[in-house]
């Protein structure tokens, strides 16, 4: 099992579920994207298509053939993309806060438009920044320590609603995701995944079975739009957590994952 990540967090944000997925998979492997902390930019950039790419070929030459990928966040659209390139190998695709090919895409979607509605008009400035200005601000961000903590810090609020002080990530997690980037000074780097990837993805819909889970705050996919674009054979809500899944709703996101992966066995 393949765990990717979004940003602006890291393979970190996996540390509470390793251990109670090792129960249902041979291996459970920590993907860091390229550009994010220790992963290297590969030649295509940080195009989609080029990260997952470069992950199955990393899945390869660690010698798994067959592999099922769970994404959150940009790694939502990597796992779907991997799975596009190459479904002979992808066993089964799950997601949380999944993006493209996932999220809300018009009014018919429901309550979930609204709310990505209200999201876009107060929250989502940032979004315009790293698209189109990413460069501009990663000088500031990769020079100061606090500015680089007080951006992730903003994110975090935006997504994890009412969590409490610590967003329900834990002080840890915050400080250690913050450093990890400061220490690798790829904070710069990690917002060119937004610039590299600004036009759509094409993408037929998937032939993969999939299953989709949603949490509280900052969570947006749609059912309609996840059934419409995927092979959705699982569907999970949850009123708890936020977009970090895996670090406040963890009990939920394994039970979630181990269902899923009773599903595949029985499809």
């Amino acid at each position: 099992m393949l765990l990717l990540h979004g940003w602006p967090t890291s393979f970190l944000a996996f540390h509470k579920v390793v251990e109670p997925l090792q129960n249902q998979a041979s291996e459970v492997i920590l993907g860091v994207l390229p550009g994010f902390g220790v992963g290297e930019t590969s030649a295509g950039g940080l195009a989609i298509s080029s990260i997952a790419s470069a992950f199955a070929e990393a899945m390869t030459t660690i010698g798994h053939d067959e592999f099922v990928v769970h994404g959150q966040d940009w790694g939502s659209v990597v796992a779907r993309q991997m799975a596009a390139q190459h479904p002979e190998r992808v066993l089964g695709v799950h997601v949380s806060a999944g993006l493209r090919g996932f999220i809300a895409d018009s009014v018919d979607c429901g309550p979930v438009w609204e709310r990505l509605r209200d999201f876009a008009d107060k929250g989502s400035s940032y979004l315009h920044l790293q698209t189109h200005r990413p460069q501009s601000l990663a000088v500031g961000l990769g020079d100061s320590p606090a500015g680089l903590l007080a951006w992730q810090l903003d994110k975090y609020q935006l997504w994890q609603g009412d969590l409490g002080p610590d967003f329900g990530l834990g002080v840890d997690f915050i400080l250690a995701n913050a450093t990890f980037y400061w220490a690798t000074q790829t904070i710069g780097s990690s917002m060119r995944i937004y610039a590299d990837n600004r036009l759509p993805l094409s993408m037929p819909p998937s032939s993969v079975p999939t299953g989709v889970s949603v949490f509280g705050a900052g969570d947006f996919a749609s059912h309609r739009v996840s059934a419409r674009d995927n092979n959705l054979i699982a569907w999970y809500e949850h009123s708890v957590g936020g977009h970090v899944a895996a670090l406040d709703a963890e009990s939920e996101f394994t039970s979630d994952l181990t269902d899923f992966l009773t599903k595949l066995e029985a499809a």
